[in-house]
């Protein structure tokens, strides 16, 4: 089971909301001591309003008015490359033999020796900033490669930091925060809810090439 059946009254970790305002900023380069005048400084704010987002505050931190947000987005076309992933677009969010993690015609492009490598890695995750929502009648229907489906999607890089004084601890949640609870729109099973916990924080903890080398 992906969802669980009846929300807590609470806002929990990987909950979808809805409500929120979503803002990226693109920078042309950062900001040094060299510019005289931050106005002449040029960057692009794009502010949206997402159908639905995702929480990704820990269930333990949501409080003191501040959580962080992500938005729920449309997967993309390539995912359906993979026969693997086709069958179940969930798939992507657990670890997985390492031949799971191409197309077959990818994995036929590998040498042999490429192969091994990647077989001797042992299980792993694949397209590791990405954890893919189930398919919920709440969620729109879309096309993606003459299908219709309405699997979604969030992407660990792309997080948001929203004040509201409504967030709080559980226990200290008023009538007056009515609104918070009624922005949650699905809650994750306990089982869901690890896998999202296990997947963000091996994004986090994975050491880069260069520290394994150097510890080595």
């Amino acid at each position: 089971m992906f969802y669980q059946g009846e929300p807590d009254k609470m806002l929990r970790f990987g909950d979808v909301v809805k409500g929120y305002i979503s803002i990226d900023l693109d920078i042309k380069k950062p900001l040094s001591s060299a510019e005289i005048k931050a106005e002449d400084y040029q960057y692009k704010l794009d502010v949206n309003i997402p159908a639905y987002s995702v929480v990704l505050t820990p269930c333990c931190s949501i409080e003191d008015g501040i959580i962080a947000l992500t938005p729920l987005i449309r997967v993309f076309g390539d995912f359906l490359k993979n026969p693997y992933f086709e069958e179940d677009l969930t798939r992507i969010n657990r670890l997985m033999d390492p031949n799971q993690m191409l197309s077959p015609a990818k994995w036929k492009g590998l040498s042999l020796e490429e192969q091994e490598a990647i077989m001797a890695k042992g299980n792993q995750y694949a397209l590791t900033n990405y954890f893919i929502y189930e398919q919920n009648d709440i969620l729109k229907e879309y096309t993606l490669k003459k299908r219709n489906i309405r699997y979604y999607m969030i992407d660990f890089r792309n997080m948001n930091k929203i004040k509201c004084k409504m967030i709080k601890r559980s226990d200290k949640l008023t009538e007056e925060d009515a609104p918070l609870l009624e922005s949650k729109a699905l809650q994750l099973s306990v089982e869901t809810r690890r896998e999202l916990r296990d997947k963000i924080a091996y994004y986090y903890y994975r050491p880069p090439e260069e520290d394994q080398i150097l510890e080595e």
